[in-house]
């Protein structure tokens, strides 16, 4: 004889058919969200703490002659470092490198 069958956890919620025809009225039975709580104040200072940049950056907006595409490049004001790039220079060394091809084959002509 197989043991009895034993159900985990709360029953299975029943569904009723959808109403159908002309006319038929959708009532949703689900629970309405909460409303978000209201944020506790924020203290002045670290207010300003989270509005201020984390990074002070400039933007340099070069020619690459070689690749014949515009460059723009952000870079950390304080230590010179270079943060983005775009394009990148995987496409900037694809589009030197067909700017090269088109040189040789506008020469050969």
């Amino acid at each position: 004889m197989p043991p009895p069958a034993v159900a985990y956890g709360p029953p299975a919620p029943t569904r009723t058919p959808a109403p159908t025809g002309f006319g038929a009225k959708v009532v949703s039975t689900a629970r309405p969200e909460r409303a978000p709580e209201e944020p506790a104040e924020v203290p002045k200072e670290r207010a300003v703490a989270a509005s201020a940049p984390l990074v002070s950056a400039e933007v340099r907006i070069e020619m690459d002659k070689a690749a014949g595409r515009m460059v723009q490049t952000f870079v950390d004001s304080g230590t010179g470092e270079v943060l983005r790039q775009f394009p990148g220079e995987t496409q900037l060394a694809f589009s030197r490198a067909l700017a090269a091809f088109e040189r040789a084959r506008s020469c050969k002509e």
